[in-house]
């Protein structure tokens, strides 16, 4: 009895490969826009200190010209990370979006051929159910006919 042999089982590797590879880099663009997340989260928090702090040195009494002065600078320079940080964003939802195209593409670019090769493999295995029916009849026909020329 011979073995199925999908003829397309090298390209089929290929796209599996290339399946992965968009999943990985899926993953890595998601792992970038989480790092992101959390340092705007941590220049949220540091600007808020340094709000709370400028708010704690116009309390009654004498005013700090000069650390609230660099505090406000601070909080300046902290909002402009926070600016890059969302504009990086925008750049990573753009990978985002590229990358879930491709790796849909790729998703199907494999599924097309699981789906020929398993055709094909039923195919094949109805040929060969339809070659040993035909030859389990041509032996009990050989058979039948020798018991009934022996008669």
């Amino acid at each position: 009895m011979k073995n199925f042999v999908f003829k397309l089982e090298s390209l089929l590797k290929y796209r599996r490969h290339r399946r992965d590879l968009c999943r990985q880099l899926l993953a890595d663009v998601f792992a970038d826009d989480r790092r992101l997340l959390e340092n705007r989260a941590a220049l949220e928090q540091q600007r808020a200190g340094q709000i709370g702090e400028i708010r704690a040195l116009h309390a009654p009494g004498r005013i700090d010209i000069d650390r609230t002065a660099a505090r406000r600078y601070f909080a300046g320079h902290v909002q402009t990370d926070m600016l890059f940080i969302d504009r990086d964003r925008a750049i990573v939802g753009e990978q985002l979006s590229r990358c879930q195209q491709a790796l849909m593409q790729a998703d199907r670019e494999v599924k097309v051929l699981e789906k020929l090769r398993d055709k094909q493999h039923a195919d094949f295995r109805y040929g060969q159910n339809r070659d040993e029916g035909r030859e389990l009849d041509e032996m009990w026909m050989a058979t039948h006919l020798t018991e009934e020329s022996r008669r």
